[in-house]
């Protein structure tokens, strides 16, 4: 059946508007939200409580959106890690002014998420759904990146993406989705405690096994040939022996 979108307008004025907020915290009025609400993301998406479901809500700036099928492999990828249900959300269109090739700013990328998320930072569900927001938007991320997580927001960029073949794009676009969510889950000692010591001393947050989509995008697609690249878009035993150990602390 297809899909219904909903749309929220984010013009120059307002993204300007967004971005003479700084790092001014929001109105926390907007939605009600569950009640001890965890402080980390990580404890958000892992922990049974208070949040028992999660819900990945995808947002897109045309002409860059979700690829066919991609949102079902990361809810598979997230349910490796989580005991909660995870459900899917219709996407929801934004229109923010676009520039070719443009590389976002980390303000322009707050006044983004300020203007569509019912969220205020630091908050990760509202009632008993955790939410995973994914932004799909043109251009590239700060420093030319394709992919990048904020307080549990996960984004992906589309110059590098979006104009490949369909399976080349299939293949990036979900590494960089389970990549980002492995990030938002605090993997590779940035959030929750490594068992087994891999983080790469050069790339803080990434893991030096070759086989893990937690090491670094670029030092994958650059030194790992293309066999091994198409299997490493999962979490490995090590990542996922990480969120075990740590969920257990909490039983």
């Amino acid at each position: 059946m297809p899909m219904r979108f909903r749309t929220i307008v984010l013009t120059a004025a307002l993204l300007g508007t967004a971005l003479l907020a700084g790092c001014t915290s929001a109105p926390s009025s907007r939605a009600t939200h569950a009640e001890a609400a965890p402080a980390e993301s990580w404890d958000a998406f892992l922990l049974p409580t208070p949040y028992a479901t999660i819900v990945v809500q995808p947002y897109y700036a045309a002409p860059f959106e979700p690829g066919p099928d991609v949102m079902e492999v990361l809810a598979a990828a997230m349910t490796q890690m989580t005991p909660k249900p995870v459900r899917l959300a219709e996407p929801i269109q934004l229109h923010v002014p676009r520039v070719v090739g443009k590389e976002w700013t980390t303000e322009e990328l707050d006044a983004v998420m300020r203007a569509a998320s019912p969220l205020d930072f630091g908050e990760y569900g509202l009632s008993d759904e955790a939410i995973l927001e994914v932004y799909y938007l043109d251009g590239f991320g700060p420093g030319r990146s394709v992919g990048l997580e904020v307080d549990g927001r996960t984004f992906i960029f589309g110059v590098g993406i979006a104009d490949l073949p369909p399976a080349a794009r299939f293949e990036k676009e979900r590494r960089t989705l389970v990549h980002e969510f492995g990030h938002a889950i605090g993997l590779v000692n940035c959030g929750i405690p490594m068992v087994t010591a891999r983080e790469d001393v050069n790339q803080p947050c990434h893991s030096v096994a070759r086989y893990s989509v937690m090491r670094q995008a670029t030092v994958a697609f650059d030194q790992d040939p293309v066999e091994v690249n198409a299997l490493n878009w999962q979490f490995d035993e090590d990542d996922i022996a990480d969120v075990r150990t740590y969920q257990a602390s909490f039983a």
